[in-house]
């Protein structure tokens, strides 16, 4: 069984800033692509197992990201209320 936070499976990523990747130094701009691609897979329906398959990072270390996106940007939640932090 699949189970998935449901306060995650609402994120909508279209509202986020952009990142300039090319100014990132190289060592940076490979830990930023893993981190990405983490939360795109998990935005795509992927498992947490799956993911930290393809990208090598921790379990947790996937959920602390998908926490702080949500936590940067609670507006991205489709449940939050307007006008509520």
């Amino acid at each position: 069984m699949q189970r998935r936070r449901s306060d995650l499976q609402a994120i909508d990523s279209t509202g986020w800033p952009s990142v300039d990747v090319n100014a990132l130094d190289e060592q940076t701009r490979a830990i930023y692509a893993q981190r990405q691609r983490a939360i795109e897979c998990y935005l795509a329906g992927d498992t947490v197992r799956k993911i930290t398959q393809q990208t090598q990072l921790a379990n947790r270390n996937i959920y602390r990201l998908l926490a702080r996106c949500l936590a940067m940007h609670p507006a991205a939640c489709h449940d939050s209320k307007p006008g509520t932090r």
